[in-house]
């Protein structure tokens, strides 16, 4: 509308109004951020819940299980630790990620692995040192998942523990067998292989949680060696880039 127009519409009056206006107003905190670093002990939990629908149909769902078995701990990393800060924290909903992931038949042992938690709309922020070692010893109570190093955080921390995860390399080791026996000549070639690209698919073990693609992924070195004297055995050593 043009705004001579509209002034003389004030002017006048303007027309009468028969609805009312509704207004919803909603107040949410900020994102708290948790950082530590996690052992996983047992071969039968993943990381995060799977997801194969909506994601807030999925988020739905997993609350209403979550009331339903009352405090019974999940079957993922994140419900292990979300659970018992959930207590504390009163937040409704949480991101989780971590430097890496390991399968869900994986181990993760060592150190432990980094990982952070978002926590959207906590109700309470404000925790000591003693009550982060309250919160950890409660969380280390189920034998599967271990955390070591529980922590306020930040944002920024977040940013940096994604992009560095980017740039870890990984190494994976398995025995190959081969139809027929390689020679020296042919294993020779493939050691010579270094900083090689391959167009990786969308491996099974991420499609509840990842669209099917082809993806570049780098191949650091390969090496291969015979696992005995004349057999067809061999163990074949990866270096690659984080994810391959």
């Amino acid at each position: 509308m043009d705004k001579k127009k509209l002034l003389e519409g004030l002017e006048n009056g303007g027309s009468k109004v028969e609805t009312r206006a509704v207004f919803d107003i909603y107040f949410e905190r900020m994102g708290v951020y948790i950082a530590g670093r996690y052992n996983k002990l047992t071969r039968n939990i993943s990381q995060t819940p799977w997801s194969f629908g909506d994601e807030e149909e999925e988020q739905e769902q997993q609350e209403q299980e979550q009331q339903e078995r009352g405090k019974e701990i999940g079957n993922s990393v994140q419900e292990m630790i979300g659970i018992v800060l959930k207590d504390y924290f009163q937040f409704t909903s949480c991101n989780f990620s971590a430097a890496g992931r390991e399968d869900i038949d994986v181990r993760m042992l060592g150190r432990g692995r980094p990982f952070m938690m978002e926590l959207t709309n906590a109700k309470k922020i404000n925790f000591d040192s003693k009550l982060f070692v309250e919160m950890q010893a409660k969380i280390n109570q189920n034998k599967n998942v271990i955390i070591t190093d529980l922590q306020m955080s930040s944002k920024n921390d977040m940013s940096i523990l994604k992009k560095g995860a980017e740039y870890h390399k990984k190494v994976y080791s398995c025995i190959v067998w081969t139809e027929k026996e390689l020679n020296e000549n042919q294993i020779e070639k493939i050691n010579s292989m270094k900083e090689f690209v391959i167009d990786q698919g969308t491996p099974l073990r991420v499609l509840h949680r990842r669209a099917v693609g082809i993806r570049k992924k780098m191949i650091h070195d390969l090496n291969c060696r015979r696992l005995r004297k004349h057999s067809n055995f061999y163990i074949v050593t990866l270096t690659t880039q984080a994810g391959t």
